[in-house]
């Protein structure tokens, strides 16, 4: 009796009533009789591990991308979610001071269409979609913005007959790359003329990023064509091999550019404009043609 009475039964690792509905069986003998006795072993949860894969961990201002989740349970037997639902939250840490759009995230459905998700991030397990079949999800930066954006997975799952849920959460953060936004158009503003008035081109702002400060504009042209500013009173710095840098207005507005042919020089002018310009303090670049 003294021995039973210290007796432990240990079981395996992870082991309880789930696998066996008697749990532990102990079988006793004792002065020529035999008895059984069943123990129920109490699950206890374990937390489930989730994934995040990103298509990319750096994206374009303004730009977006598809992420998808996965969520393990590799030794609970029969897991659940609290409430069927897992929670997807953008934590947003932009750096430009000037503009306030915040992201949006969404999930494709079976129809190829993009969903919003609500503002708590709550996405509900059904249509369908169980914690082994979860859609892909989308995240759309706020217009204009760049910095870091960390995208937070958590939910709640239980183990099948056991008392209480066990929280896991996991996070991945994305670069938002600064880009020149503002919309910018090459307008035709006087053709040239032979021997005579210059060529010259607007270059006008017609959608503008309130983040972006505006400070050269660098003109690639043929060789044997000179580049103006100022309503051609100026001549732009000369970088070579057809390369000229022209500075933008004192009021930071873009310039017209004015061209003109060396002598006898007729047909029409091509040319690729680079604005360059800074995003908060990231230096950007945005490339035309005309």
């Amino acid at each position: 009796e003294s021995v039973l009475a210290n007796l432990k039964v240990v079981p395996n690792k992870d082991f309880n009533s789930n696998q066996d509905i008697d749990g532990i069986s102990i079988k006793v003998e004792a002065n020529g009789n035999e008895s059984t006795i069943k123990v129920p072993v109490t699950p206890v949860t374990d937390e489930g591990i989730i994934t995040i894969t990103p298509d990319s961990t750096t994206i374009n201002e303004n730009g977006e991308f598809k992420f998808d989740i996965k969520f393990k349970n590799n030794v609970d037997v029969g897991t659940t979610l609290k409430d069927n639902v897992i929670y997807i939250k953008a934590n947003e840490n932009y750096i430009d001071s000037t503009e306030t759009a915040t992201g949006k995230l969404y999930y494709i459905n079976n129809s190829d269409q993009k969903i919003e998700l609500p503002a708590d991030g709550k996405f509900e397990l059904k249509d369908g979609y169980t914690i082994d079949n979860l859609p892909q999800f989308v995240y759309e930066t706020g217009e204009n913005r760049n910095g870091a954006v960390s995208i937070t997975v958590s939910t709640e799952n239980k183990e099948a007959n056991a008392d209480s849920y066990a929280q896991t959460s996991v996070n991945t953060t994305i670069t938002v790359i600064p880009v020149v936004s503002s919309e910018i158009k090459v307008g035709n503003v006087q053709d040239g003329i032979e021997d005579g008035q210059m060529a010259s081109v607007k270059l006008t702002v017609t959608n503008p990023d309130s983040s972006e400060k505006f400070e050269s504009v660098l003109i690639k042209v043929a060789s044997g064509v000179a580049v103006y500013y100022d309503n051609g009173t100026k001549l732009a710095m000369n970088l070579g091999d057809g390369s000229w840098l022209v500075p933008v207005k004192s009021d930071g507005t873009l310039p017209e550019i004015f061209f003109k042919g060396k002598e006898h020089l007729g047909g029409e002018i091509d040319f690729t404009a680079t604005i360059n310009a800074k995003d908060g303090e990231a230096k950007v670049t945005k490339e035309l043609t005309g």
